[in-house]
């Protein structure tokens, strides 16, 4: 592809891994390992459906902050932003009736998924998603984007050495907009982003309305 950058072209596995990078081909590889082990029937189908729906939301928006805010590495964003909740379809496919009453009481009670997980299990899917990269040895930037995209919101103490702060940011807030357009709490997600576009962006209510229709119009494309 031109968006390579390539001259000539490429013919040969190798040659695409080299120009593309480990990290892109391990991500695409495993979201089509995930997607075809996540194929399913009945009810539980609807919540295989919602997750990858809000997975490409996160991506679009941590993609379209990469571009308006950031101005490198949009492709690296958006592939973090579709690794987000990893841990929802792990428990999706391990304990689907235990998680379905657990997404269902989240929506009744117009609470943040992650903070029923917890009450339900001891851990959300955030912990599940990072032990799950670790033992696919994801990078470790990856892996700690995946543990703490909720911490922004929620007072977690988070170790300074684990990543690059502008990208953590970045996926906090496409976390936000994953859950106002897809979740479960979309007055409460609304708010944050809100706070959250102030305080990085400096973004007001117009910019941050701004923002969300651009992600919406990249969404339709995709």
């Amino acid at each position: 592809s031109t968006v390579c950058g390539v001259s000539s072209r490429v013919t040969s596995i190798e040659r695409a891994v080299s120009l593309l990078g480990g990290t892109y081909v391990t991500s695409v590889a495993l979201s089509f390992y995930l997607a075809a082990a996540s194929k399913s029937t009945g009810a539980i189908a609807e919540h295989y459906s919602q997750y990858w729906l809000q997975s490409v939301v996160q991506a679009t928006a941590a993609e379209t902050i990469g571009r308006q805010f950031q101005q490198h590495n949009e492709s690296e964003l958006f592939l973090s932003g579709l690794m987000l909740d990893l841990g929802r379809l792990a428990m999706l496919k391990a304990i689907p009736a235990e998680y379905s009453a657990v997404i269902a009481s989240a929506a009744g009670q117009r609470r943040e998924l992650c903070e029923i997980e917890r009450e339900s299990f001891g851990f959300d899917h955030a912990e599940i998603g990072a032990h799950l990269a670790e033992s696919w040895r994801l990078p470790e930037p990856l892996r700690h984007l995946i543990r703490y995209h909720h911490t922004l919101t929620h007072g977690i103490d988070l170790p300074e050495e684990a990543f690059d702060r502008c990208d953590h940011v970045a996926m906090v807030v496409a976390s936000c907009v994953g859950e106002f357009f897809c979740g479960t709490n979309v007055l409460g997600a609304h708010q944050r982003l809100k706070d959250l576009g102030h305080r990085h962006y400096g973004l007001d209510a117009n910019g941050i309305d701004e923002f969300l229709r651009d992600v919406h119009a990249r969404i339709v494309d995709i």
